[in-house]
C-alpha cells in the first residue's frame, strides 16, 4: 500500500472529516495490492424506544435517524473506517457499497 496524499472528502453527511487512505499497488502475492478479505457490518440494536417506534409503523426514515441518534454505525460508515485503517480502498468501498445518498 501506498499513502495517498489526497484526502478524499465527502459530504459532510457522509463523513465529517477529510478521509486519508492508501492506494493498491501491487505485489507479486496479491497483484491488486490488497489480498485477501475483509467483513463490513451494520448492525442495528433494538432498545424499548426504537422498538416503540418500529411498532408504530414510522417511515424507514425515521427509525433510521432515531437508531443513528442511538449510535448505530452504517455499513457505509464501518467502510470508511477500514479505508482510514488501510484495509482497503474508496475506490474499492464504493465498488461493494455504493454511494450513499446523503
Amino acid at each position: 500500500r501506498v499513502f495517498s496524499q489526497e484526502p478524499v472528502t465527502l459530504p459532510a453527511s457522509l463523513w465529517p472529516r477529510p478521509i486519508h487512505s492508501y492506494k493498491a499497488c501491487g505485489c507479486e502475492r496479491c497483484y491488486g495490492g490488497y489480498y485477501g478479505r475483509i467483513a463490513l457490518f451494520e448492525l442495528l440494536s433494538i432498545n424499548a424506544a426504537l422498538r416503540q417506534t418500529i411498532a408504530s409503523g414510522a417511515p424507514p426514515e425515521e427509525i433510521a435517524l432515531q437508531a443513528r441518534a442511538q449510535g448505530m454505525t452504517t455499513l457505509f460508515e464501518h467502510g470508511l473506517q477500514a479505508v482510514e485503517a488501510g484495509l482497503t480502498t474508496p475506490e474499492e468501498l464504493y465498488r461493494v457499497s455504493g454511494m450513499p445518498h446523503g
